[in-house]
């Protein structure tokens, strides 16, 4: 019917679906927004992997619940935040994903999302987005050569969404 909610956005490195391992069957409709490489492991082989190898079954249940983390946030985002703290936030959690793989930490990265994707993320209409991108831009907060973002001023992006990495579990990650 045209509608859509994009409910995760995974970066690379980032595993997809390993709650399969568990429940068997996947729901999500999952889409590539640029070319990318994927590795299928059979189910079988990832259980067994998991039986024999505790620390890998740690990181298995590390990713499951550092998921479920960042999709309470995101339900957070869309039901109690503004329009112009929904996208502040998620350009917050951008950089910082982003960050955490970059061999180079920058505040320059292209995020691959259109108006239209950016409003299916976030529960807002395109015209909205474009309202908010340029607000955010006036107030110098970013700036936006052709499709990517520079973000100038990450300090007022997370005032403007109270922003805290926390849910992202960062230190938990790095640690397995």
């Amino acid at each position: 019917d045209g509608g859509r909610q994009i409910v995760a956005l995974k970066l690379p490195g980032d595993a997809l679906d390993l709650q399969s391992l568990y429940l068997h069957k996947a729901d999500p409709d999952i889409r590539m927004l640029t070319v990318a490489e994927m590795a299928l492991v059979p189910l079988a082989a990832m259980e067994q992997l998991t039986i024999t190898r505790p620390a890998v079954a740690r990181a298995v249940l590390i990713d499951i619940l550092v998921e479920a983390s960042v999709g309470r946030e995101w339900l957070l985002n869309i039901g109690r935040r503004n329009a112009l703290a929904r996208l502040a936030h998620l350009l917050c959690e951008l950089h910082d994903r982003v960050s955490d793989i970059a061999s180079e930490t920058s505040e320059y990265f292209e995020i691959p999302l259109t108006q239209e994707q950016l409003a299916d993320l976030l529960g807002l209409t395109p015209v909205h987005i474009n309202r908010m991108v340029r607000q955010l831009e006036k107030m110098g907060a970013i700036g936006r050569p052709s499709r990517s973002l520079t973000i100038l001023n990450l300090a007022e992006l997370a005032k403007i969404s109270s922003f805290s990495s926390a849910y992202l579990h960062r230190n938990n990650v790095s640690g397995v």
